[in-house]
Protein backbone atom coordinates (compact mmCIF):
# COMPACT_ATOMS: atom_id res chain seq x y z
CA UNK A 1 0.00 0.00 0.00
CA UNK A 2 2.74 2.46 0.99
CA UNK A 3 4.74 1.57 -2.11
CA UNK A 4 1.80 2.14 -4.47
CA UNK A 5 1.33 5.56 -2.89
CA UNK A 6 5.05 6.43 -2.94
CA UNK A 7 5.31 5.47 -6.62
CA UNK A 8 2.04 7.26 -7.47
CA UNK A 9 1.13 4.02 -9.27
CA UNK A 10 -2.30 3.27 -10.66
CA UNK A 11 -2.26 -0.20 -9.20
CA UNK A 12 -0.13 -2.74 -7.39
CA UNK A 13 -0.33 -6.44 -8.13
CA UNK A 14 0.34 -9.20 -5.66
CA UNK A 15 1.43 -12.32 -7.54
CA UNK A 16 1.31 -15.59 -5.60
CA UNK A 17 3.74 -18.05 -7.14
CA UNK A 18 2.72 -21.49 -8.23
CA UNK A 19 6.00 -23.18 -7.29
CA UNK A 20 9.12 -21.24 -6.34
CA UNK A 21 12.27 -22.63 -7.95
CA UNK A 22 14.77 -21.09 -5.51
CA UNK A 23 13.02 -21.75 -2.21
CA UNK A 24 11.69 -24.71 -0.28
CA UNK A 25 8.16 -25.79 -1.24
CA UNK A 26 5.44 -23.48 0.06
CA UNK A 27 3.80 -24.32 3.38
CA UNK A 28 0.34 -24.07 1.82
CA UNK A 29 -0.97 -25.16 -1.59
CA UNK A 30 -1.10 -22.56 -4.36
CA UNK A 31 -4.90 -22.45 -4.32
CA UNK A 32 -4.95 -21.68 -0.59
CA UNK A 33 -2.28 -18.97 -0.93
CA UNK A 34 -4.28 -17.44 -3.78
CA UNK A 35 -7.46 -17.49 -1.68
CA UNK A 36 -5.66 -15.86 1.28
CA UNK A 37 -4.22 -13.11 -0.95
CA UNK A 38 -7.65 -12.46 -2.48
CA UNK A 39 -9.24 -12.32 0.97
CA UNK A 40 -6.59 -9.91 2.25
CA UNK A 41 -7.11 -7.51 -0.69
CA UNK A 42 -10.88 -7.87 -1.10
CA UNK A 43 -12.59 -4.59 -1.89
CA UNK A 44 -9.40 -2.78 -2.90
CA UNK A 45 -8.81 -1.28 -6.31
CA UNK A 46 -5.27 0.01 -5.68
CA UNK A 47 -3.96 -3.49 -4.88
CA UNK A 48 -5.12 -6.58 -6.74
CA UNK A 49 -4.17 -10.24 -6.87
CA UNK A 50 -2.81 -11.52 -10.18
CA UNK A 51 -3.10 -15.30 -10.49
CA UNK A 52 -0.99 -15.50 -13.67
CA UNK A 53 1.74 -17.72 -12.20
CA UNK A 54 -0.76 -20.14 -10.68
CA UNK A 55 -2.77 -20.35 -13.91
CA UNK A 56 0.45 -20.94 -15.88
CA UNK A 57 1.43 -23.81 -13.55
CA UNK A 58 4.87 -25.32 -13.12
CA UNK A 59 7.78 -23.38 -11.70
CA UNK A 60 7.20 -19.65 -11.34
CA UNK A 61 9.85 -17.52 -12.98
CA UNK A 62 9.60 -13.74 -12.68
CA UNK A 63 11.08 -13.26 -16.15
CA UNK A 64 8.15 -15.20 -17.64
CA UNK A 65 5.63 -13.12 -15.68
CA UNK A 66 7.29 -9.89 -16.78
CA UNK A 67 7.25 -11.03 -20.41
CA UNK A 68 3.53 -11.85 -20.18
CA UNK A 69 2.75 -8.46 -18.65
CA UNK A 70 4.83 -6.62 -21.26
CA UNK A 71 3.04 -8.50 -24.05
CA UNK A 72 -0.41 -7.79 -22.59
CA UNK A 73 0.33 -4.15 -21.75
CA UNK A 74 3.25 -2.96 -23.91
CA UNK A 75 2.89 0.70 -22.87
CA UNK A 76 2.62 0.06 -19.13
CA UNK A 77 5.42 1.16 -16.83
CA UNK A 78 6.04 -1.92 -14.70
CA UNK A 79 8.04 -1.94 -11.47
CA UNK A 80 8.85 -5.21 -9.76
CA UNK A 81 8.66 -4.73 -6.00
CA UNK A 82 10.97 -6.85 -3.87
CA UNK A 83 11.70 -6.91 -0.17
CA UNK A 84 15.34 -6.37 0.76
CA UNK A 85 15.65 -10.01 1.82
CA UNK A 86 14.39 -11.23 -1.56
CA UNK A 87 16.50 -8.69 -3.49
CA UNK A 88 19.59 -10.22 -1.91
CA UNK A 89 18.82 -13.52 -3.65
CA UNK A 90 18.64 -11.95 -7.15
CA UNK A 91 21.94 -13.48 -8.36
CA UNK A 92 20.35 -16.94 -7.88
CA UNK A 93 17.23 -16.16 -9.94
CA UNK A 94 16.43 -17.78 -13.28
CA UNK A 95 17.84 -15.59 -16.08
CA UNK A 96 18.75 -12.95 -13.48
CA UNK A 97 21.02 -10.92 -15.73
CA UNK A 98 18.32 -10.67 -18.40
CA UNK A 99 15.68 -9.77 -15.82
CA UNK A 100 17.91 -7.08 -14.31
CA UNK A 101 18.30 -5.55 -17.78
CA UNK A 102 14.59 -5.56 -18.62
CA UNK A 103 12.78 -4.56 -15.47
CA UNK A 104 12.41 -1.57 -13.22
CA UNK A 105 12.77 -2.52 -9.57
CA UNK A 106 11.67 -1.13 -6.24
CA UNK A 107 13.55 -2.62 -3.30
CA UNK A 108 11.66 -2.22 -0.07
CA UNK A 109 13.57 -1.74 3.12
CA UNK A 110 11.07 -2.65 5.80
CA UNK A 111 11.25 -2.71 9.55
CA UNK A 112 13.23 -5.57 11.05
CA UNK A 113 15.25 -6.41 7.91
CA UNK A 114 18.78 -5.15 7.25
CA UNK A 115 18.61 -2.32 4.70
CA UNK A 116 19.87 -2.65 1.15
CA UNK A 117 21.79 0.50 0.25
CA UNK A 118 22.84 1.73 -3.20
CA UNK A 119 26.27 0.06 -3.06
CA UNK A 120 24.78 -3.32 -2.14
CA UNK A 121 22.06 -2.99 -4.79
CA UNK A 122 24.66 -2.32 -7.47
CA UNK A 123 26.81 -5.24 -6.24
CA UNK A 124 23.71 -7.47 -6.58
CA UNK A 125 23.32 -6.35 -10.22
CA UNK A 126 20.56 -3.75 -9.87
CA UNK A 127 20.96 -0.71 -12.12
CA UNK A 128 20.83 2.61 -10.23
CA UNK A 129 18.85 4.06 -13.16
CA UNK A 130 16.21 1.33 -12.99
CA UNK A 131 16.04 0.74 -9.25
CA UNK A 132 14.49 2.69 -6.40
CA UNK A 133 15.20 1.94 -2.76
CA UNK A 134 12.29 2.75 -0.48
CA UNK A 135 11.90 2.65 3.27
CA UNK A 136 8.46 1.67 4.52
CA UNK A 137 7.01 1.43 7.97
CA UNK A 138 5.83 -2.09 8.56
CA UNK A 139 4.75 -4.13 11.54
CA UNK A 140 7.26 -6.66 12.78
CA UNK A 141 5.16 -9.56 11.55
CA UNK A 142 6.42 -12.17 9.15
CA UNK A 143 4.86 -15.26 7.66
CA UNK A 144 7.33 -17.63 9.33
CA UNK A 145 6.33 -16.34 12.76
CA UNK A 146 2.62 -16.63 11.94
CA UNK A 147 3.09 -20.22 10.76
CA UNK A 148 5.15 -21.07 13.84
CA UNK A 149 2.50 -19.64 16.16
CA UNK A 150 -0.31 -21.49 14.42
CA UNK A 151 1.67 -24.73 14.55
CA UNK A 152 2.18 -24.36 18.30
CA UNK A 153 -1.41 -23.26 18.97
CA UNK A 154 -0.54 -19.66 19.88
CA UNK A 155 -2.95 -16.85 19.00
CA UNK A 156 -2.50 -14.98 15.71
CA UNK A 157 -5.76 -13.04 15.44
CA UNK A 158 -3.95 -9.76 16.14
CA UNK A 159 -1.45 -10.53 13.37
CA UNK A 160 -3.65 -11.83 10.55
CA UNK A 161 -6.67 -10.39 8.75
CA UNK A 162 -9.89 -12.10 9.89
CA UNK A 163 -10.80 -13.28 6.38
CA UNK A 164 -7.34 -14.79 5.92
CA UNK A 165 -7.51 -16.43 9.33
CA UNK A 166 -10.85 -18.00 8.37
CA UNK A 167 -9.20 -19.64 5.34
CA UNK A 168 -6.30 -20.91 7.47
CA UNK A 169 -8.76 -22.45 9.92
CA UNK A 170 -11.09 -23.82 7.24
CA UNK A 171 -8.25 -25.50 5.32
CA UNK A 172 -6.32 -26.55 8.44
CA UNK A 173 -3.17 -24.83 7.15
CA UNK A 174 0.18 -24.73 8.94
CA UNK A 175 -0.35 -27.72 11.21
CA UNK A 176 -2.35 -26.22 14.02
CA UNK A 177 -5.49 -24.46 15.10
CA UNK A 178 -5.37 -20.71 14.51
CA UNK A 179 -7.02 -18.37 16.99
Amino acid sequence: EQVVELLAADQGRLVPSNAQPHRAPAHAPAAARLAMAQAALAGRSDLVVDDLEIRRGGLSYTIDTLAAWQQAEPDAEIHLILGADVARSMPEWHRAEELLGLANFVVINRSGVERVDVAEAVALGFSPQRTRLLQVISPSINASEVRRRIGSGEPVSAMVDAAVLAIIERDHLYGGVAN
